[in-house]
């Protein structure tokens, strides 16, 4: 008779175990696919309207962001055109990613499809950290033109769980 709580709590575990690992998606161990990785590279490097990612230390102005569940905090809510520096921090649980949207949409209001947000539809996206692992910080300079912007996590579940805001480039 004993053996049989035992048994529930190892399936309870493991279930949990696999929902954790589920939530990143991760088919190359670091929170993204290699078709992800390979759009991502080749978008960063032909540029996209709206913006494009930059080298590190070429900035004119820095953001501070917090990722958590289910939130994104900045310290500036808006900054000038030009390189901007997003130092990117997971204060969560769990592991989070950071894309940035150029977008004239309310960042509520992107288009879902199947539960996340269907990036391509929502607006250009000049750059985006695919993975920023519980505890770490991450940084991504991109050259912004003016105009609105959405920043979410679309990892499954998390934009639909409130982890998005504006923000707005003068």
């Amino acid at each position: 008779m004993k053996l049989l709580p035992r048994l529930v709590l190892v399936l309870a575990g493991l279930t949990l175990a696999f929902a954790l690992a589920s939530c990143g998606d991760s088919d190359d161990g670091d929170g993204t696919t290699a078709a992800s990785d390979a759009a991502t590279e080749s978008e960063a490097a032909e540029g996209a309207e709206g913006g494009a990612e930059v080298p590190a230390g070429q900035a004119d102005s820095t953001v501070t962001v917090s990722l958590g569940e289910f939130f994104i905090k900045l310290d500036e809510s808006s900054a000038d055109a030009g390189n901007i520096a997003f130092t990117v921090s997971n204060d969560g649980a769990l592991e989070h990613e950071f894309v940035v949207i150029k977008t004239d949409t309310p960042p509520a209001d992107l288009p879902v499809v199947d539960g996340d947000v269907d990036e391509e539809a929502a607006g250009e996206v000049p750059g985006e950290i695919p993975s920023v692992k519980v505890g770490a910080t991450e940084d991504l300079t991109l050259s912004l033109d003016a105009g609105k912007y959405a920043l979410i996590c679309n990892l499954p579940g998390h934009y639909k769980g409130g982890q998005f805001t504006g923000f707005t480039v003068r």
